[in-house]
């Protein structure tokens, strides 16, 4: 009985990590972007860039802190990074998908100035959010269950 109860402690404080290295990456990937469409730099290129620094965060961000006894446990880091960045690949295909598809129908919905555009941001994150997720927890960080965090 003790042991589920450490268990589920354990998995609920491992995703509220991986949901806090989310936003770190989020931040760093908005922060980035609107800085380089500010400066003129075409949707998807700037997108591109910014998602993919903020991929490159949160994975080691992931590794060293929330799945830091499994991910060191199980895999090389060679290894781990080329699965994140398969996954991450495909979920910045998914993201400039969605971005670039909802862009224009949503900016001539919404009027002021960039509302159309965080629209399709934002669910272009959270599109992108669930494949990660998924995937990373599934394959990736897949538990190895050598010890507990």
């Amino acid at each position: 009985m003790q042991t589920a109860i450490v268990n589920i402690k354990s998995r609920y404080a491992r995703t509220l990590k991986f949901m806090l290295v989310g936003l770190s990456g989020t931040l760093l990937d908005y922060s980035l972007l609107f800085m380089l469409k500010a400066f003129g730099t075409p949707t998807l290129l700037a997108n591109t860039c910014s998602a993919s620094l903020g991929m490159l965060a949160n994975f080691n961000l992931n590794r060293a802190w929330t799945f830091r006894c499994h991910a060191r446990a199980s895999k090389s880091y060679l290894r781990q990074f080329v699965q994140y960045l398969l996954v991450s690949l495909a979920g910045l295909g998914i993201n400039n998908l969605l971005l670039v598809g909802l862009e224009a129908h949503l900016g001539a919905v919404f009027h002021p100035a960039g509302a159309g555009f965080l629209l399709a941001k934002l669910t272009a994150t959270a599109g992108a959010f669930i494949w990660n997720y998924l995937a990373n927890m599934t394959w990736t960080f897949r538990e190895a269950r050598v010890c507990e965090n």
